[in-house]
């Protein structure tokens, strides 16, 4: 992000995003997350919301520059992180020419690309308008190849002025050869790929997300039915009425504790910088998370991209968890002001 803008000008994000995101683009950038509330539309995906979309993201640049930020760019995740929904082609299209009109950039991050469904994604680079020199698309193998330690990604780009940015600061955060080695003998193995990886990732994935739908619905929590990526949207409010707020954890915070006590990990929508010391000795390498940028209270981030019988007692313990809470806590009673 350091080639494309200036220090402290602004990059937009609709809402929910993943908070790691935005901690690492402000963190090693120097330059400011403005984040687009666009969780109350329908489905921010679909073509029926495009006007509202836009609005909402024309909001939040005059937002931000209200308070003296020049917004440069949009982020997008697709397949959407947290949510696992992937953005129609007529929505891609509309962002494309918005930010055109307006001389921003579109960074488009579809590192859960092969994660989706036969015909649900539909790449950024396949749209009309893509070889516009303000779309950037980036991928890498941490989520579809299970690859994180390789620390590998790469930028698509028509824009020739940032490519030769890039070339010469690449050279400082160069990958090892053993991982380029890794890369290059997976992904020129077309048969492997081709007619087995992907195949196989995509079925073992729609089984677990039908199977964790199911569970849910029988449990009756809404959720957000997702089309790609490994986690799925889900909301737990109602049991947030068994804990009381107080200042130094949140409800959510409360009973994402209270289910890791039981054996269950999920990611609440709300984990204050007070909150982490927790978080912290569950996993380092969740300290820095503390939303989903959301409004959403009682939301949870529910992980499915396990084995079967690993989700099979995952959601078992989740219901039993829920089941002996309604036991052991009582709903705590509103205090009625005067």
């Amino acid at each position: 992000m350091f080639a494309l803008f200036d220090e402290h000008e602004a990059i937009l994000m609709p809402t929910p995003g993943f908070e790691l995101l935005s901690h690492a683009i402000e963190m090693r950038s120097s330059i400011r997350c403005v984040f687009a509330d666009t969780e109350h539309l329908k489905d921010q995906f679909a073509s029926a919301s495009i006007p509202e979309l836009l609005a909402a993201f024309e909001d939040a640049i005059n937002g931000a520059l209200a308070q003296g930020l020049t917004v440069r760019a949009i982020f997008l995740c697709n397949p959407h992180n947290p949510l696992g929904r992937c953005y129609e082609p007529s929505v891609l299209r509309a962002i494309m020419a918005f930010c055109e009109t307006r001389g921003l950039h579109l960074v488009v991050d579809e590192i859960y690309a092969l994660s989706a469904s036969e015909g649900r994604f539909h790449s950024t680079l396949t749209v009309s308008g893509t070889a516009a020199t303000n779309v950037h698309v980036l991928y890498g193998p941490g989520k579809d190849w299970g690859l994180c330690g390789a620390r590998l990604g790469c930028l698509i780009t028509r824009n020739h002025e940032l490519l030769r940015t890039l070339e010469q600061t690449a050279r400082f955060t160069r990958a090892s050869s053993l991982a380029e080695e890794l890369l290059l003998s997976i992904f020129s193995d077309h048969e492997y790929t081709d007619s087995v990886h992907i195949p196989a990732l995509r079925k073992r994935l729609s089984l677990a997300r039908a199977c964790v739908m199911q569970r849910l619905t029988e449990l009756e929590i809404p959720f957000v039915e997702p089309h790609a990526s490994f986690g799925i949207w889900i909301d737990l409010q109602r049991y947030l009425r068994f804990f009381c707020q107080n200042s130094s954890a949140s409800r959510e915070a409360q009973l994402a504790r209270y289910l890791l006590s039981r054996g269950v990990l999920l990611m609440p929508s709300d984990v204050s910088s007070s909150q982490r010391h927790w978080f912290q000795s569950i996993n380092p390498g969740l300290t820095m998370v503390e939303a989903f940028h959301t409004n959403d209270r009682g939301a949870f981030r529910l992980n499915y991209a396990v084995d079967a019988e690993m989700l099979r007692n995952g959601m078992d313990r989740f219901e039993r968890a829920l089941g002996e809470l309604k036991v052991t806590h009582r709903p705590r009673a509103k205090r009625l002001s005067k």
